[in-house]
C-alpha cells in the first residue's frame, strides 16, 4: 500500500475505512502540519457485537495470531555468540551477563516497505547500536502485503541483534505467517513473538500479547485479534518469568487524560481496559506499546497522568515509542514527526527510556491564543 492524497483519504473514510490512525498527506513545508484524518473513537466506544461465548477452556483467538501457551516446539539458535533455547512458547537466553541491566531498541508502526520507511529502520537500528541494545522489540504494523512483511522484518534483522516481533492490527494473518517464515530463512536472529510468548534472561522477562483488541480497526478481514480471555490466560506466563517483567502489545492499555499514551486527537483514550487491568493485577512494572501515533515519543505511569522524563529511572514505566513511518504526523504536543524510535533500559527493578526522531526537523506549533 503506497501513500494516498488527503482527498483520497477522506473518500476512503466515507466508505467506512476501518483505520484507527489514517495517514495524513505529507506536507511541505511542515510549519503548519495538517491535522491527520482520523476517525473518532469516542471516549466510551461502543462495543462491537461479541461472538458467542467460547466453551470453558476453549481458546477464542486464532493460534496463528496469538500463540497457545502449550506448544510442542523445541529449537536452539545462536545469535552473536549467545545461545537461545526455545521450549514451546518460552524462549530462554542461556548466557548470563555480569551487569544488572538489559537494553531494548523499541520500534513500531512502520506500516509499509517504502524506501523512506526502510531508511528510518536503518537509522533506528544505528541508534540502537549507539546505545548498546541487547535486542529489538518490534511492536507490529509492518505492512499490508506479504512481501512487505518480509522486507520490513528482514531490514530490522539486518542489525544482527535479536529481533522480537509481534503482529499488529495492519497485517493479514496469512501475510504475517508467510512473511515471517520467509524472513527467518536468512535471519536466524528474527523471533516470532506471536508464537513465542515469554522471553527469559537473567535480568529481564518479555511477555507478549500479540494482535489488537478492537476488531473494528483490523485492516484485513483475516487480521489478528486477541480477546480478554487471551489477556487473562497470559497470567500463567507472568508466573514463569525469571527476570523483571516487560509486557509488549501492539496497542496500549486504557489510560486517563491528555498526557496518556493511548490519547488520540479526538480527545479520547482508546487503549484496552482489559490490558490495563491485567498490568495492575499482575504487577507488571514496565511495558512497550505502539499504534496510537500522536501520543508517541514518551512514557507514563500506568494511569497515564504522569509523563516520565527521558533518562530518568522509574519504578514503573509504560512506553509508546511513536510511529517509525516516514509520513508526517502531528503529535499531541504540537510538534510533527517523520519517524521515531526509542531505547528502553531495564536496570535492576527500575527502567528508563530515550527517544529519537528521524527525517526533517519537527518544529513546535505556535501557541494558541
Amino acid at each position: 500500500m503506497r501513500r494516498v492524497s488527503a482527498a483520497a483519504a477522506c473518500f476512503l473514510l466515507l466508505l467506512g475505512c476501518k483505520k484507527e490512525e489514517a495517514k495524513p498527506a505529507a506536507t511541505t513545508p511542515a510549519a503548519q502540519p495538517a491535522q491527520p484524518a482520523q476517525p473518532a473513537e469516542p471516549a466510551q466506544p461502543a462495543q462491537p457485537a461479541q461472538p458467542t461465548a467460547a466453551a470453558p477452556g476453549k481458546k477464542e483467538s486464532d493460534d496463528a495470531c496469538v500463540g497457545p501457551l502449550t506448544q510442542n516446539v523445541k529449537a536452539t539458535v545462536e545469535v552473536g555468540g549467545v545461545t537461545y533455547e526455545r521450549d514451546g512458547a518460552i524462549l530462554r537466553r542461556t548466557a548470563a551477563d555480569p551487569d544488572d541491566q538489559f537494553v531494548f531498541g523499541v520500534i513500531s508502526d512502520i506500516k509499509e516497505d517504502a524506501p523512506e520507511n526502510l531508511a528510518n529502520i536503518k537509522a533506528a537500528t544505528a541508534f540502537f547500536a549507539e546505545n548498546k541494545a541487547d535486542a529489538i522489540l518490534f511492536l507490529g504494523d509492518s505492512s499490508e502485503t506479504q512481501a512487505g512483511v518480509t522486507k520490513v522484518l528482514s531490514t530490522l534483522a539486518e542489525s544482527g541483534l535479536p529481533v522480537f516481533a509481534i503482529v499488529g492490527n495492519r497485517e493479514c494473518k496469512s501475510h504475517w505467517v508467510a512473511g515471517m517464515a520467509e524472513a527467518q530463512k536468512t535471519h536466524k536472529n528474527l523471533f516470532d513473538f506471536t508464537q513465542i510468548r515469554l522471553f527469559n534472561a537473567d535480568d529481564v522477562s518479555v511477555i507478549s500479547i500479540p494482535g489488537y483488541h478492537n476488531p473494528t480497526y483490523l485492516h484485513c478481514p483475516e487480521g489478528c485479534r486477541y480477546f480478554p480471555s487471551d489477556v487473562e490466560a497470559t497470567a500463567a506466563l507472568v508466573k514463569q518469568a525469571t527476570g523483571t517483567p516487560v509486557l509488549i502489545s501492539h496497542g496500549p492499555p486504557r489510560q486517563e487524560g491528555a498526557t496518556a499514551i493511548d490519547r488520540i486527537h479526538d480527545e479520547a483514550n482508546v487503549g484496552d481496559p482489559a490490558l490495563a487491568e491485567f498490568i495492575q493485577k499482575n504487577n507488571i512494572p514496565f511495558g512497550a506499546f505502539g499504534n496510537i501515533a500522536e501520543a508517541g515519543g514518551k512514557a507514563t505511569d500506568l494511569a497515564g497522568k504522569t509523563v516520565i522524563a527521558p533518562d530518568t529511572l522509574a519504578n514503573s514505566l509504560y512506553l509508546n515509542p511513536g510511529p517509525a513511518d516516514a509520513i508526517q504526523w502531528q503529535m499531541l504536543d504540537g510538534t510533527t514527526a517523520q519517524g521515531m524510535a526509542a531505547v528502553l533500559t531495564i536496570k535492576g527493578k527500575q527502567a528508563s527510556y530515550k527517544t529519537k526522531r528521524f527525517g526533517a526537523p519537527a518544529p513546535a506549533a505556535a501557541p494558541k491564543k
